[in-house]
């Protein structure tokens, strides 16, 4: 039996959740070091459960964020053009560099439409996607979420 992917991501609130809790013990919200913790700094196990536990949890936020990213509404969504201001736009969103957006890319290999996550990006000429730097901008469907 296969499992749908929505609810993988219902589910995937229990992780958060999780994630929450360990953000609540460890203060890693407010002291990314793990600082606020009782350490035992002559203790060299400990220095280095320190680091990594820093580590884990920068990466068990980041899970937290793109799944609660997953599960957010689709708020704008269209083509892109470009603007008066020489910027892309979409739907009254104008778009700088390093803003994440949603675009629907032809993949050449499995010969189909897809929805990929990217980033808008200036070499210095032109705006380009990230991982998609082929891409014709101009006219692309696009989505954002928040």
């Amino acid at each position: 039996m296969k499992t749908k992917i929505e609810e993988l991501l219902n589910k995937s609130r229990k992780l958060e959740q999780l994630i929450d809790s360990l953000n609540d013990l460890s203060g890693y919200l407010y002291c990314d070091d793990l600082s606020m913790m009782e350490i035992n700094y002559l203790d060299p196990d400990e220095i280095m459960q320190q680091k990594e536990l820093s580590r884990i949890m920068e990466q068990l936020n980041i899970i937290k964020n793109d799944l609660r990213y997953l599960r957010s509404p689709i708020k704008r969504q269209g083509k892109l053009f470009l603007n008066k201001n020489g910027r892309y736009e979409l739907e009254g969103h104008e778009f700088h560099c390093g803003d994440g957006l949603e675009v629907r890319i032809y993949d050449e290999c499995f010969e189909r439409w897809k929805w990929v996550c990217t980033r808008l990006e200036h070499n210095g000429n032109e705006f380009y996607l990230v991982d998609y730097s082929d891409a014709e901008i101009q006219g692309l469907n696009a989505r954002l979420r928040y």
